[in-house]
């Protein structure tokens, strides 16, 4: 019998030690020739209007090349969920790239890009933003509240989706239960952590094409939303596929800030562009959803289920972007078609 090359053999990963050590086939060490560098402004305050954004100092600054404000960017709320068509109907069309209000502390306002990453800060810091800070809400009771404050104004209110799902006769099961029980759980609120931030390298050529290379984990859904955010012909935009990304878990498959914004900077300065995010940013900003719970389930003297209820509330922060399929998906898998009962009934 011939030995085996690979079974029962110490094998070799040949990406092994490029992985390890950070090699240059991870997105984060992306670079082209001429590239600057990126920095987002982004706001302290969770709700505001932004009244001026004042550029002047900041481009007189050596080094800088371009600045980009709400005044770059086609004004227009879309849906950034990857698998999902940006006007799709029932989505929570709510995303904006830029605009004249910010929802959540960290939100991004202006942003600059310069020749070496510290000029860029240095010009962040020169940027001159003035707000008019308006109430802000912080838990989902005060945001459901009657007359709360809007997130939205153009809504009728900040809940954003209301799903309900049921299947036979809940209420009349559990009464003739012969013991109910009734509790309460909470998830907190999560950072997927990965090792690599969100990053990207962006190149606007004289002929109108736009090359990204980007730590996003879903790139043809990165191509479609980036291309419907700057209002240009997907034809025009190309994402080149990294080898591998420093992990994502989930926390880099929606359209963000980074890659509209990198673009529109390499647009203006006739240069590529890279923007990372710090690690302060992407706690800040790549946050997953709380959920809470509340659980009421039905049972026989058997012990067998005859009746559950639940009802799941998630904060989305202020866009809904996932958060709208991730409480879906937290019903449907996570409640209905888990146990066998056959009266259930769960409101998202």
């Amino acid at each position: 019998m011939s030995k085996m090359n690979t079974i029962g053999t110490r094998v070799k990963n040949k990406d092994a030690l490029d992985k390890v050590t950070g090699g240059r086939h991870f997105p984060v060490n992306a670079k082209l020739p001429g590239m600057l560098h990126g920095k987002l402004v982004r706001s302290p305050y969770g709700h505001a209007k932004i009244l001026n954004v004042d550029t002047n100092a900041a481009l007189k600054l050596p080094g800088v090349k371009s600045v980009v404000t709400s005044a770059d960017i086609p004004s227009i709320q879309f849906n950034p969920i990857y698998f999902m068509p940006s006007e799709a109907l029932g989505a929570n069309r709510d995303f904006e790239v830029l605009g004249d209000t910010v929802r959540y502390v960290g939100q991004p306002v202006a942003a600059i890009a310069a020749t070496s990453s510290e000029i860029a800060e240095q010009a962040a810091e020169l940027i001159d933003v003035e707000y008019e800070e308006l109430p802000a809400v912080y838990s989902i009771d005060k945001a459901l509240e009657e007359g709360a404050q809007k997130i939205h104004e153009y809504t009728d209110g900040n809940l954003a989706k209301n799903p309900i799902f049921e299947t036979g006769e809940v209420s009349e099961a559990l009464e003739k239960a012969d013991h109910i029980f009734e509790h309460s759980y909470q998830t907190q609120r999560v950072n997927t952590c990965a090792l690599e931030p969100r990053v990207c390298v962006c190149d606007y050529d004289q002929d109108g094409y736009v090359t990204v290379y980007s730590s996003m984990q879903h790139l043809f859904g990165l191509r479609e939303k980036l291309a419907y955010a700057l209002q240009i012909p997907v034809s025009r935009v190309r994402i080149i596929k990294p080898r591998y990304i420093g992990g994502g878990f989930g926390g880099k498959l929606d359209l963000g800030h980074l890659e509209p914004i990198a673009t529109l900077l390499s647009k203006k300065s006739g240069r590529p562009v890279r923007i990372v995010n710090s690690r302060a940013d992407e706690f800040v900003t790549g946050n997953r959803n709380p959920i809470t719970l509340e659980l009421k389930t039905g049972v026989n003297k058997d012990g067998l289920m005859v009746a559950r209820t639940a009802r799941s509330t998630t904060d989305a922060g202020g866009y809904a972007t996932h958060g709208s399929t991730v409480i879906m998906v937290h019903g449907l898998f996570g409640f209905m078609f888990t146990y066998n009962c056959p009266n259930r009934k769960w409101e998202g």
